[in-house]
């Protein structure tokens, strides 16, 4: 269950941070996109194939396409082998991914709006051939490390233009939307006075682990644990996501870690804990490091500060354009599918 958790994390966590163009939104654009043109979840995987799901200035989106976009997303948790230590959930894990679906389809809108949106703008070259270097470079990296992923012709164009959508939105903001943003020093300074308290840091540790299904099996790995051997054992008996770092976790503070952990600030660097229980499975701790109590100078939180302003304002520029996008593109679902 350990894995399962994590993995169903990880898949949400890549289909909402994985477009590299894209940043978090709560303004009024994203709400009337979802509300008027994303359909339920639920309907999305029954209508056929060739159901067009939505309509984005005249582009159509099939429920072919969502599909496509769906299985893209979800290519690792389908491996039957990552999955062979996963109890049988039944419909449980597909109930659990249903959000995933609708905003997957949220996320091709977004996309495709404005795409179509930044085509209108006619001092900005979008279609000359150096916009697409990048892109075709990506996508051909991509067949490499993942021949799968554009198995047929149809699929190969899908994935084309998903990468070259993404990489001329991310040229078009470079150029237009985040252009002249800058950070003056006193904005900095009144940040650092107003918010004091995250420049504060607990005590935290650094620790590395191995997570087992079984009580056996974290006996048996427990008996044969050491220093030495700690991250190659991680590595390759965890079943947590960190194995492929070695188990390594942190640095974290008390109030971040899971109860389990609390021990791990009452041991010696290099010191091996018991076996601990967790309702993720069998844990083995290792501490690392610990950080003491620690305040952050100005001078020591300037760049940390000047990069949440700066991202303040991206994300206030963005939905701006978003704004605009949606007012000047036409978004529609042209036939309910329930």
């Amino acid at each position: 269950m350990f894995k399962v958790i994590y993995a169903v994390l990880c898949v949400v966590v890549f289909a909402l941070g994985g477009y590299i163009w894209k940043i978090k939104r709560t303004g009024t654009a994203k709400a009337e996109l979802e509300a008027k043109a994303v359909p339920d979840a639920q309907a999305l995987q029954h209508a056929p194939g060739n159901t067009v799901v939505v309509d984005v200035g005249g582009e159509k989106l099939t429920q072919d396409d969502i599909d496509w976009e769906y299985r893209l997303v979800t290519a690792e948790l389908d491996d039957k082998e990552s999955l062979t230590p996963i109890p049988d959930l039944g419909n449980r894990l597909q109930a659990e991914l249903a959000p995933l679906r609708k905003r997957i389809v949220a996320d091709m809108i977004e996309r495709k709006l404005l795409y179509r949106y930044l085509q209108q703008d006619k001092e900005w070259t979008h279609d000359d051939p150096s916009r697409f270097t990048e892109c075709m470079a990506a996508l051909k990296k991509t067949l490499e490390d993942n021949p799968r992923a554009a198995e047929s012709k149809d699929a190969k164009s899908r994935l084309r233009h998903r990468l070259c959508e993404r990489s001329i939105i991310e040229q078009y903001m470079k150029d237009r939307i985040f252009v002249g943003l800058t950070v003056p020093e006193p904005e900095v300074v009144e940040y650092f006075k107003n918010h004091m308290a995250e420049f504060k840091q607990p005590e935290r540790v650094e620790i590395r682990q191995i997570v087992l299904a079984t009580e056996g099996e974290a006996k048996k790995i427990r008996n044969q644990v050491s220093q030495g051997n700690f991250e190659a054992l991680a590595r390759q008996h965890s079943i947590a996501p960190e194995a492929e770092d070695g188990g390594r976790l942190g640095p974290f503070s008390k109030a971040a870690l899971p109860s389990v952990f609390e021990m791990a600030f009452h041991m010696k660097k290099g010191e091996i804990s018991d076996i601990l229980k967790s309702p993720y499975g069998y844990h083995i701790v290792m501490l690392l490091a610990r950080h003491p109590k620690s305040e952050m100078s100005l001078d020591e939180a300037r760049t940390k500060i000047s990069a949440i302003l700066l991202k303040k304002k991206r994300e206030d520029r963005y939905r701006e354009w978003l704004d605009k996008a949606l007012a000047a593109v036409a978004v529609s679902q042209p036939k309910p599918l329930w």
